[in-house]
């Protein structure tokens, strides 16, 4: 029992860890999207 709780508390770790990398890159692409559109407007 303690064997499964400690791999749900890892599970846990890596998802939130690779939910922060991937919200980092969605934010990295928005703003990149965003600055490239607004100077092709200009």
């Amino acid at each position: 029992m303690k064997i499964h709780w400690l791999l749900q508390r890892f599970l846990e770790q890596e998802l939130q860890s690779h939910f922060k990398r991937w919200t980092q890159h969605v934010m990295v692409t928005v703003t990149a999207v965003v600055s490239f559109t607004l100077v092709a407007v200009q």
